[in-house]
């Protein structure tokens, strides 16, 4: 088992015609239980309304919309409900990172005025786009996960087109007009919350992005980065560090990073016991000895792994996995990692 870094972020479904698509997502309206009324105002960001989607159900939407305009949108779509009915939550464990960071959403749904920023700092393996998928997958209608990537760093315009594909708004090509459409699809969105994952990846630029929709608009940001690479952000010149206080003031105090040095015997002892090991003074031992070494080597990925690991080796022993097994399969991965990082230093 390995913990996922997102189920929000499926492919688009293959399919190339409306009529393809509107029976999966009447069958979605159906698991969601909502009324054509209902199913329409919640997602008319991408069918327009209420009225569109009973033409689209009812095959009367030709000389009403263009299949150009609205099949895309589908897709997005169906993409986006997808992804949030399949998080498995009988697979996802309440370790104590999961509890806080819980507690801590509970405070930004709570806050009042322009706090409405909850930044998380935590190496990678500790659970960030573990628990962001289980927060999505509880109301999918109002909460949008987006990773950043690498090559949207310092550009706002990549990453003002990302948030707007996500809301199911229109793609710009001026980068101003871009950010005003995206305002405005927040508008008529107040309870949107966006989870950003890997915010380091956007920059000093993402970061006077959040405190300007956070202005704008009603919207909310869970913001995660690695501790190390923030830093790196903040410390690039005088002006970042500027642009980053003024978010700040926008945000959930403290800023979250009790686990910026990885995770700890209680996290690892959690997880042991929701992947099936009974309690015990021995899981207890076994937690404390493997947290410092986790801890260097990504976190609770290297857990799972390892406890999958396990688990395949009793299945062809045909016995039970064993933390013995859990503990040789944590040495040997942290092994490996550690083998790899002295190559990468190397050259």
């Amino acid at each position: 088992m390995t913990l996922p870094t997102t189920t929000t972020e499926t492919a688009q479904p293959a399919v190339s015609t409306v009529e393809e698509l509107i029976p999966r997502l009447a069958e979605l309206q159906k698991t969601l239980g909502l009324s054509d009324n209902s199913f329409g105002a919640r997602y008319k960001a991408f069918v327009g309304s209420s009225k569109t989607w009973k033409k689209l159900k009812e095959g009367t939407w030709r000389g009403h919309v263009s299949e150009h305009r609205i099949l895309p949108k589908l897709q997005k779509m169906m993409a986006y409900l997808e992804a949030a009915q399949s998080f498995n939550s009988e697979e996802f464990i309440q370790t104590p990172f999961v509890k806080r960071m819980n507690a801590n959403f509970e405070r930004l749904l709570g806050s009042e005025k322009d706090r409405r920023c909850l930044i998380c700092l935590a190496p990678e393996g500790v659970g960030k786009s573990w628990w962001s998928s289980s927060a999505v997958a509880e109301d999918p209608t109002r909460r949008i996960y987006l990773r950043i990537s690498h090559a949207w760093r310092e550009k706002p315009f990549h990453i003002s087109r990302a948030m707007s594909e996500k809301l199911g708004a229109p793609i710009e090509k001026n980068p101003a007009k871009q950010m005003e459409t995206l305002i405005q699809a927040l508008r008529a969105r107040p309870e949107t919350i966006f989870l950003i994952d890997e915010g380091h990846n956007g920059g000093v630029a993402l970061l006077k992005m959040m405190k300007d929709l956070i202005d704008e608009t009603s919207v909310r940001f869970v913001y995660c980065a690695f501790p190390t690479e923030f830093d790196a952000v903040r410390s690039t010149s005088v002006g970042s560090m500027a642009e980053a206080r003024q978010l700040f003031r926008r945000c959930i105090r403290p800023i979250f990073d009790d686990y910026r040095d990885g995770i700890g015997a209680r996290d690892i002892a959690a997880f042991l016991k929701g992947s099936g090991f009974p309690a015990s003074n021995e899981l207890e031992t076994v937690a404390a000895t493997l947290a410092p070494k986790l801890a260097r080597n990504q976190n609770l990925s290297t857990l799972a792994d390892a406890v999958e690991e396990a688990r395949i080796d009793a299945e062809e022993r045909e016995g039970n996995p064993t933390l013995q097994a859990v503990v040789e399969g944590c040495n040997a991965l942290c092994s490996t990692y550690g083998e790899r990082r002295s190559a990468n230093a190397a050259h």
